[in-house]
């Protein structure tokens, strides 16, 4: 490659749904340096709320559409049909999956950014690729990845380089898969975050709460164990300890949650608004809470801390790390009674919480994550 002559980069997602690697990698798709790279984007498909987001500067390839692209309820209806079944099928034959791609151009970097058939997809593909990276955004030893454990053991071999957005991502990546603990290609590469942008975010209005606001973010799923937290919520009422509790997001476990919400009759203190913008809510909130059985590294924890909000988290990989063992927030055991004392403890201690805001916004230059993308330019480059 000449000095003049842009790398050129071809990054591999599933999708661009809401969640925090998508925002990640939003934020490097507009900010690395078009003097050095020319982007592209690859999604196995082309929708999610972030798909707006893409810099317009960057072509997307893709193999399924958006089934915003059909008007008529059944034409949707059968082509995610035709869709899942496909992508069961990539599954079992990995090599249809490299077929249908259609991916023909040859790039200097091929990037498969999060764990899913974009990993085989790169793997199969190397042959148009200078160099290959994966980049793994959860903690394997709990997470039922998209493709299987032993298929990702299998492909994790045709990498030149492997990234893990945490320390202890990476050690359950080496517990799985022990024979890769001599290899020399695999590093800790923490997500940038864009603080000015998230501080800008968050003053946008919302309306006033009368009650201590409870914030929680992420995908209705079980993994965030949302029902923790309303379980939670719904004791320290009954003790009359008055807040409310939020939920920002959108998943396949929101049915099982609003059953639950009305169950346990906390309709008028627990609201589930969907996907919104999370900033004005992180702005306004009093407390923010993270309930989940394991994470990467947390965007929203990130988001949080620059927010200077008072955090009680699960002591989990991810926000362990991001809090430095409880430094910079709350860390409870990763049960119902431990996060209802801790959540009690936050809520009924004005002064504990502005405490934990003062350290977090005096340190904010401090925290262990960058916030721009300028460490992953010189990887790419190194490559």
């Amino acid at each position: 490659m000449t000095a003049t002559r842009r790398k050129t980069i071809l990054f591999m997602i599933d999708s661009l749904n809401g969640g925090g690697a998508e925002r990640v990698l939003i934020h490097i798709l507009r900010d690395l340096d078009r003097k050095r790279f020319a982007v592209s984007l690859f999604a196995v498909i082309k929708e999610g709320v972030y798909l707006k987001d893409v810099p317009k500067d960057v072509p997307i390839q893709a193999i399924f559409k958006s089934t915003a692209d059909f008007r008529h309820p059944l034409s949707i209806a059968l082509y995610r049909l035709y869709r899942r079944t496909t992508l069961e099928l990539f599954k079992i034959f990995p090599s249809l999956l490299a077929r249908m791609s259609g991916i023909r151009q040859s790039y200097d970097v091929g990037v498969s950014f999060c764990e899913g058939h974009n990993t085989p997809l790169l793997a199969l593909k190397s042959a148009k690729f200078g160099k290959t990276l994966a980049w793994i955004h959860i903690d394997l030893r709990h997470h039922q990845a998209m493709i299987r454990k032993q298929a990702l053991r299998r492909y994790a071999r045709h990498f030149d380089k492997i990234h893990f957005v945490s320390e202890g991502a990476k050690a359950g990546f080496l517990e799985l898969f022990p024979e890769f603990s001599r290899q020399t290609n695999l590093d800790v590469v923490l997500n940038p975050i864009d603080r000015q942008s998230i501080l800008e975010a968050g003053k946008e209005p919302i309306a006033a709460r009368q009650k201590p606001m409870v914030l929680a973010i992420g995908r209705l799923m079980h993994q965030k164990r949302f029902d923790k937290l309303l379980n939670v919520h719904k004791r320290l009422i009954d003790k009359g300890i008055e807040h409310e509790v939020w939920i920002l997001g959108e998943g396949g476990d929101r049915k099982a949650l609003e059953a639950q919400i009305d169950r346990l009759g906390i309709g008028k203190t627990c609201f589930l608004p969907g996907f919104v913008n999370p900033y004005p809510y992180l702005c306004a909130a009093d407390v923010f809470v993270m309930t989940s059985d394991y994470e990467g590294l947390p965007v929203v924890i990130c988001e949080a801390m620059v927010m200077a909000k008072p955090i009680v988290a699960t002591a989990v990989t991810g926000p362990s790390e991001l809090l430095e063992n409880g430094k910079y927030g709350v860390l409870t055991e990763n049960a119902e009674a431990a996060i209802e004392t801790a959540l009690q403890t936050m809520l009924e201690q004005p002064k504990l919480r502005e405490s934990y805001s003062r350290k977090l916004r005096e340190n904010r230059e401090n925290f262990i994550f960058p916030t721009n993308v300028k460490d992953i330019e010189e990887r790419l480059m190194a490559l």
